[in-house]
């Protein structure tokens, strides 16, 4: 019997020996879980020994269930905060966007990127050079900040968000003072939070859900109705379903995380998806795509935007005959193009961590 157990414990020491080599990675280049370059097979040399050490780490068999396994065992057991330079883990199972070359939202939860007086007069001039230009073509225009989801649920960040005003209180002050079409949902999303029995946000995205979009939708919608007074725009209701979903997020593959938790509500008009109500047109170039109605009477739209305005699309694109999305920021270069569609309206929306270049660099 002793001999028995012996041999067991041997084969599965040699089991586990070996297992790294069976499933070793001598192929990809890439890891998906992970969002890196994997390290290349480097040329044999007696001073490339750290190389192969290197390309053995990135490729071992069982690398990406054991950086699962690791991740979830700190946050779980060891109650430890999920980071590295891209991502962090917050409370109540809440992941966060952090990444510094993408808009840098740990500054700003930090509020060490507030704007000094030069850059503040520079956004004032670009967005009345805007204005004007628009106003001299006969352009209806609205200008939309998606604030970002930490301003909205700072407190689930891992640690306190520092006292005093931030960017976006700057930004927006501008934007109030010069008394243009303008909509920052911020304040409204803070106070529906807590009389939701949902989130607003994805927990595991950097962005809002079509829930938070939602409300964010309506306060453009009455925006849009003052400025065509004459235009029976449709109605809305707000019909939620709610799901849950284990993969959902562009935050977790950062994180080494296959699967975590996170709320997905479904928003109808009564019976109906928002969706049912408009066609979509897919466009050669990239980034762009139209929308239409069988209403006439609406106006048209371009809208410039960004990743926050994709949940938007749906409540949107109800309002206009036919609007155009281009997946881009407003720049000099688009106004010839702007006047030869010749839309009643153009809109410019951008995520409050990219908000000071929303009319211009």
């Amino acid at each position: 019997m002793k001999k028995a157990v012996q041999i067991v414990f041997v084969a599965i020491v040699g089991i586990t020996l070996l297992f790294p080599l069976i499933g070793f990675n001598g192929k990809g280049d890439v890891s998906v879980l992970e969002n890196r370059t994997l390290a290349e097979k480097p040329k044999f040399s007696w001073k490339s020994f750290a190389a192969f050490d290197s390309y053995f780490q990135d490729r071992f068999g069982g690398r990406d269930s054991l950086v699962k396994l690791a991740n979830w065992f700190d946050y779980e057991i060891l109650h430890r905060s999920l980071h590295n330079n891209l991502a962090i883990g917050g409370r109540h199972g809440w992941l966060f966007y952090t990444d510094a070359s993408d808009g840098d939202n740990l500054a700003d939860f930090n509020k060490t990127n507030l704007l000094d007086s030069a850059q503040l007069e520079h956004l004032k001039e670009n967005i009345l050079s805007v204005v004007a230009w628009c106003d001299s073509n006969s352009l209806k225009h609205l200008f939309i900040i998606c604030p970002n989801k930490h301003s909205v649920y700072p407190e689930n960040y891992p640690y306190n968000r520092p006292s005093g005003i931030t960017r976006l209180h700057q930004i927006d002050s501008v934007f109030r003072s010069l008394g243009v079409a303008y909509v920052c949902p911020l304040d409204t999303l803070i106070s529906l939070k807590n009389s939701e029995n949902m989130p607003l946000y994805y927990e595991t995205d950097s962005h809002w859900n079509p829930l938070g979009a939602y409300y964010a939708a309506q306060m453009i919608k009455a925006e849009i109705e003052q400025q065509f007074p004459s235009i029976a725009f449709p109605e809305w209701r707000r019909d939620v379903e709610v799901g849950y979903t284990d993969t959902l997020g562009d935050i977790m593959p950062l994180l080494g995380l296959k699967k975590w938790h996170s709320t997905r509500p479904v928003v109808k008009n009564g019976t109906n998806l928002y969706t049912d109500y408009f066609e979509r047109v897919e466009s050669d170039i990239d980034g762009r795509f139209q929308t239409s109605t069988n209403n006439e009477n609406l106006p048209s739209a371009i809208i410039f935007r960004d990743s926050y305005c994709t949940a938007l699309v749906p409540y949107l694109s109800t309002l206009f005959s036919n609007a155009e999305y281009n997946w881009k920021q407003f720049r000099e270069g688009d106004k010839q193009y702007v006047l030869q569609n010749k839309p009643d309206m153009v809109i410019f929306e951008a995520v409050e961590r990219y908000s000071p270049t929303i009319a211009g660099e």
